[in-house]
C-alpha cells in the first residue's frame, strides 16, 4: 500500500518524538501522544501505522532496521544503526585507507603498491649513499696497484719490451708547438741477445726516441747500431743491484701509498653521503650508523690487501 503524504508526515513527526515513544509502554495503540495538529491529519491512518513506527523505533539492543534507499520515498530518511553487531559488520566491510591501523596494530597497506622503508636490503630512490659503488672504487684501487707492481717487478733485471711502454716521445706538431706521443707510434720494440731493440719507422725519428729514453729515468742507455742500420737503437738492460732493488722498493712504496689514498678518499666520500642522507631524513640515525660500520669494515678489508701485497713484493725483491 502506498503511504499518503499525511502518513509520511506522521512518520517524520514520530521520529522527533522518539524519546517519548520509547519510554511509553509498547501497548500504546493510539495517536494521543501526538500534537493536536498531527492527530487531526492522522485520524484516518489505516492499519494502525503508529504501531509499525514504534516497532522500528525500539531499543538500540534490538536488531538493526534499515530502509532501502532505492525503494524508499523521497521523504523517507535511511536509518543506520551506530552500535551493535550489525554496525561492526558494516565497519568491517568498509575499506581502510593506506596507513590506517587495525585494532591489533597491523599496518593496512594497498597490495599493489610497495613502499621502501630501509636501506638494509635495497636502495632508496633519494639516497645518496651507494655501498656497491664505494666498494667498487676501493677494489679498482687495489687492482691498479697489483697490476703496476706486477709489471715493474716482472720486468726488473731482464729485457722486457713492456719496460719502454711508459716512454713518451716529443715530436713537433707544428711550426712551434710540440706534442708527446707513445713510443709505439714511432717504433717497434723487440728483444735480441738480452737487450732491447728499438726499430724506428723513420730514421729521422731516431734522435727523438733516443732523447726520450734518456729522459725516462729508467737508468737505460740507448746506442745506435753499426752496419748501416740507422733506424735501429740497442738498449742494454743492466743487471739488478742492491741499489736498484732499493730504488724499486721506494717506487713501489709510493704506488702503494697512492692506493691507500684512493681507498681513504672513497671512505671519506661515503661518510659525506651518509651524513647527507641523515640530514635530509632519507634514513634514520640508527640506519646511518649501520652503514658507517659497513664502510669502515670495507675500508679495513681493502687496506689490508694492499699492505699484504706490498710486503710480499718487498720481501721478494730484497731476498733475490
Amino acid at each position: 500500500m502506498v503511504a499518503t503524504s499525511a502518513q509520511r508526515a506522521a512518520v517524520r513527526m514520530l521520529r522527533g518524538w522518539r524519546t517519548s515513544v520509547v519510554r511509553t509502554s509498547t501497548s500504546v495503540t493510539s495517536t494521543s501522544i501526538l500534537p493536536l495538529s498531527t492527530r487531526l491529519r492522522c485520524s484516518d491512518l489505516p492499519h494502525q501505522p503508529l504501531m509499525a513506527v514504534q516497532r522500528r523505533l525500539k531499543s538500540k539492543r534490538s536488531s538493526a532496521q534499515y530502509i532501502d534507499p532505492n525503494a524508499a520515498d523521497a521523504d523517507d530518511v535511511p536509518v543506520i544503526k551506530t552500535k551493535g553487531k550489525a554496525s561492526k559488520n558494516n565497519r568491517a566491510a568498509q575499506p581502510t585507507s593506506r596507513g590506517a591501523r587495525t585494532k591489533r596494530g597491523d599496518a593496512e597497506q594497498s597490495s599493489d603498491v610497495e613502499y621502501k622503508t630501509s636501506t638494509r636490503n635495497q636502495h632508496l630512490p633519494d639516497e645518496a649513499f651507494d655501498f656497491d659503488a664505494i666498494s667498487s672504487h676501493m677494489s679498482r684501487a687495489v687492482e691498479r696497484f697489483r697490476s703496476t707492481a706486477s709489471t715493474l717487478v716482472g720486468s726488473f733485471g731482464r729485457a722486457d719490451p713492456s719496460l719502454l711502454d711508459s716512454i713518451k716521445v716529443e715530436y713537433p706538431a707544428g711550426s712551434s708547438s710540440k706534442a708527446l706521443h707513445p713510443l709505439r707510434d714511432f717504433a717497434t720494440v723487440g728483444v735480441r741477445d738480452g737487450a732491447l731493440i728499438v726499430t724506428a719507422f723513420d730514421a729521422d725519428m731516431v734522435k727523438h726516441i733516443e732523447r726520450a729514453i734518456y729522459a725516462s729515468n729508467l737508468n737505460l742507455t740507448p746506442q745506435t747500431q753499426a752496419g748501416g742500420e740507422e733506424n735501429v737503437l740497442r738498449v742494454a738492460v743492466p743487471q739488478p743491484t742492491t741499489e736498484s732493488r732499493q730504488a724499486l722498493v721506494k717506487d713501489l712504496t709510493k704506488i702503494c701509498e697512492n692506493a691507500r689514498v684512493s681507498i681513504r678518499d672513497a671512505r671519506h666520500k661515503a661518510q659525506k653521503q651518509i651524513k647527507s642522507d641523515i640530514d635530509r631524513k632519507v634514513v634514520g640515525k640508527s640506519e646511518g650508523d649501520r652503514e658507517s660500520k659497513k664502510v669502515e669494515a670495507e675500508t679495513k678489508k681493502w687496506s689490508t690487501q694492499v699492505d699484504h701485497l706490498f710486503e710480499k713484493i718487498k720481501a721478494t725483491l730484497l731476498l733475490v
